[in-house]
């Protein structure tokens, strides 16, 4: 029914009235002088009847089909529909800036991911750069570490080889300084004994004197007792020039054989005949 009155309502716009006289608001049709309440339409429904019946009774203010008695346009009716439409303005505009307001919202949005999107990728470079400067700076260190410890490992071989090579040289040395000290030591018992010899052959010299002054002399000379062999009563002499003590020990065959001044002009042992390869200096007591 609500929407066969709406279609007639369409084909035939109707004139806006008091419904008999009360409270509510009613049209009345052209066609057949049917009073109809507004009450069956929807709130937009009435808005539209409202504003067709006005533009109906302001194009014909007189009209009175079925003899019902419909009140010329008044104020009402005009500040009904300037407000009606106000009220279409006012929710056109609302919903274009809701629209606006959604589009630039959007493209706020858009701007902002863009922007962050932006901000990100610079980030992202700089940070870039920055971790590849410190990468290469890092590599440079490591680069000259390994370089200080490859010398520093070279060093402490050459170390451990010196240190090798001292403690051969101390070693040997140690063993010379026990020779030289044992050579000492036969040295300084062959010169006591050398001295005893000498004491006894002196005594035997000063006792064959007193028998030689006594005894009668041959014809060849005979008297003189033979003389004793001058290498054994130069016992602790130099064997060079037979004056001074011997102070030079040679090496490397240990004799004590020579003064200080002989020995740079023998080249050989007078003892052993063994070739001289040094001499060292002995101080005895």
């Amino acid at each position: 029914m609500a929407v066969q009155a709406q279609q007639q309502f369409l084909d035939n716009p109707p004139l806006l009235c008091n419904n008999s006289g009360g409270s509510g608001l009613g049209w009345v049709d052209n066609r057949g002088g049917r009073s109809v309440d507004l009450h069956h339409f929807s709130p937009q429904q009435q808005q539209q009847a409202m504003v067709m019946a006005s533009h109906s009774a302001l194009a014909n203010p007189q009209r009175d089909p079925v003899g019902f008695s419909c009140p010329p346009p008044s104020n009402k009716i005009l500040s009904m529909d300037a407000s009606y439409s106000l009220a279409l303005q006012m929710e056109k505009q609302k919903r274009e800036m809701d629209q606006f307001l959604c589009l630039q919202s959007e493209r706020l949005r858009v701007a902002l991911q863009q922007q962050m999107k932006e901000h990100l990728v610079s980030l992202m470079r700089r940070l870039e750069s920055r971790a590849s400067g410190l990468l290469r700076q890092k590599d440079e260190d490591l680069a000259r570490a390994s370089k200080k410890t490859a010398e520093l490992e070279e060093y402490l071989k050459r170390a451990e080889a010196e240190g090798q090579t001292w403690q051969r040289i101390a070693m040997e040395n140690e063993a010379m300084a026990l020779s030289l000290k044992n050579t000492l030591d036969r040295v300084r018992d062959n010169a006591c004994l050398s001295s005893a010899a000498a004491a006894l052959a002196l005594g035997d010299d000063a006792a064959s004197c007193c028998d030689s002054s006594s005894a009668p002399s041959g014809p060849d000379g005979g008297g003189r007792g033979a003389e004793p062999d001058q290498g054994e009563g130069q016992a602790g002499r130099c064997r060079g020039c037979g004056s001074q003590d011997s102070c030079m020990l040679f090496m490397p065959c240990m004799h004590l054989c020579a003064c200080k001044l002989c020995d740079p002009l023998l080249d050989s042992c007078p003892v052993c005949r063994s070739l001289k390869h040094g001499s060292i200096e002995v101080f005895l007591p």
